[in-house]
């Protein structure tokens, strides 16, 4: 029995922006805002030997369809950011948290990034 999508089309998208403000040449503050989508799965057998087998083991006929329900969602996260480059050292934190949500499963979360990079000379 096998599962498969029927649609390849790419239904999710994500637009993310951070205007920043520059206090200093190495320093900077800003806001961020951040918006994702993802369309409804849609399920099918690739063959109908897979649905006979699939009716056989459940014990009944079933469409697979009801799988497709409550995959679509969509979120709005907002929050801050600050960044710092240095001559050998970069770092950024952000703070983000999701003020609106629809669909299935979205989750109500905080998301804190912390990056740091470091450039070492080896020769």
């Amino acid at each position: 029995m096998h599962f498969g999508d029927e649609e390849t089309d790419v239904q999710s998208y994500a637009i993310d922006v951070a205007p920043m403000y520059r206090f200093s040449r190495r320093f900077a503050v800003g806001v961020t805002a951040s918006y994702y989508t993802q369309g409804q799965d849609q399920y099918g057998f690739f063959s109908p030997q897979d649905s006979t087998a699939f009716a056989t083991q459940i014990g009944g006929p079933a469409n697979v369809r009801v799988l497709d329900a409550g995959t679509a969602i969509r979120q709005t996260r907002l929050g801050f950011a600050l960044t710092y480059g240095g001559p050998r050292l970069e770092g950024g934190f952000s703070v983000q948290q999701t003020v609106s949500g629809a669909g299935g499963l979205v989750p109500v979360a905080t998301v804190f990034r912390i990056v740091m990079r470091q450039t070492i000379l080896l020769f």
